[in-house]
């Protein structure tokens, strides 16, 4: 695997997650595994998004819900 076609593979998977963790993910992900080559950060990458798709979710959830209900108290 070329080094282009291992970045936008990283960029499709981190499309997932917000812009905020990418950084940290791909850092992780290529400590983890560059010994290992391209193929097995990706996997890394891969797994690490899909632990963390469904909290960052949750959490976006939460947090706006808080926010509509501290709107609505200060109206």
């Amino acid at each position: 695997m070329k080094e282009h076609e291992f970045s936008a593979k990283q960029a499709e998977l981190l499309e997932k997650l917000p812009e905020e963790f990418h950084s940290c993910l791909r850092m992780m992900a290529w400590e983890r595994g560059h010994s290992s080559g391209y193929e097995e950060v990706l996997a890394i990458l891969s797994n690490l998004v899909s632990e963390l798709e469904m909290p960052i979710i949750e959490f976006g959830n939460r947090i706006n819900s808080e926010a509509i209900e501290l709107s609505m108290r200060h109206r």
